[in-house]
């Protein structure tokens, strides 16, 4: 079941994403921090999955009781806002092209360095976010990059926000198929090659290449012989569209 960012008040996300918590009063120094937390609980997530992620397991982690956490991250729901934002932080900060660079070189990239991070951390495709993303400084940083990527296309305004909305969820949609395919090998124990091997049967004694030509045609033309890269070519289409676009202005 998809899990959801923000809590009942979103100031208190906000709070604690941009680091303007009030100031603590005086007496003895606070024993954890909100990064370490936040640490922990990307850490379990990035092991078990963001199921497995509660207030108890990351108290666990940390050596302390659970009730102790919510002095500084009020529910699961901030302690996710939180988690989004501190790793769109290995996007944001990691060395980019320079902006003398093409605007397809710089989308590209950043496309890629999306993909990276899914791959990472694959529980970010859990978190229900659509158009309600937290507002952390790293997420708005890589949502300022892309658009730094592509303004000087030649899109107007609003084609340069829909460009990059466009790639970003491109960039998802594929990520997640590969993902996907990753967890079923490690949940099933069988790889890819294996579970077709096993169907061998199936193409033996029930396909019918009258019935399905197309596929029989695609076979035999050895067009199943070396796959290509699903992830570039669907990136590189989409990106040759708005080259397309552009030439015809």
């Amino acid at each position: 079941m998809p899990e959801s960012t923000g809590g009942s008040d979103f100031r208190i996300s906000l709070k604690l994403l941009w680091g303007t918590k009030e100031r603590a009063p005086r007496g003895p120094k606070p024993a954890l921090t909100v990064e370490q937390i936040v640490e922990q609980a990307i850490a379990l997530a990035d092991a078990e999955g963001i199921d497995n992620v509660s207030m108890r397991r990351v108290a666990e982690r940390l050596g302390v009781g659970a009730m102790s956490l919510y002095r500084y991250v009020p529910s699961k729901a901030e302690l996710l806002d939180l988690m989004l934002d501190t790793i769109h932080g290995e996007h944001a900060n990691a060395a980019s092209p320079a902006d003398s660079e093409p605007w397809r070189t710089r989308l590209e990239w950043h496309a890629r360095q999306s993909r990276a991070l899914i791959q990472r951390h694959p529980w970010m495709l859990q978190v229900r976010q659509g158009q309600r993303p937290p507002l952390g400084p790293n997420i708005m940083a890589v949502f300022n990059a892309y658009l730094g990527a592509v303004k000087d296309s030649g899109l107007t305004p609003a084609e340069t926000i829909a460009v990059t909305e466009v790639v970003s969820n491109y960039v998802q949609g594929a990520t997640r198929a590969v993902v996907e395919a990753v967890q079923t090998e490690q949940e099933s124990g069988v790889s890819d090659e294996e579970w077709w091997g096993e169907r061998n049967v199936f193409w033996e004694e029930y396909f019918d290449v009258e019935r399905f030509p197309h596929i029989t045609l695609m076979w035999e033309s050895g067009g199943y012989d070396e796959p290509v890269d699903q992830f570039e070519f669907g990136l590189q289409r989409v990106l040759d569209g708005v080259e397309a676009m552009l030439a015809g202005r």
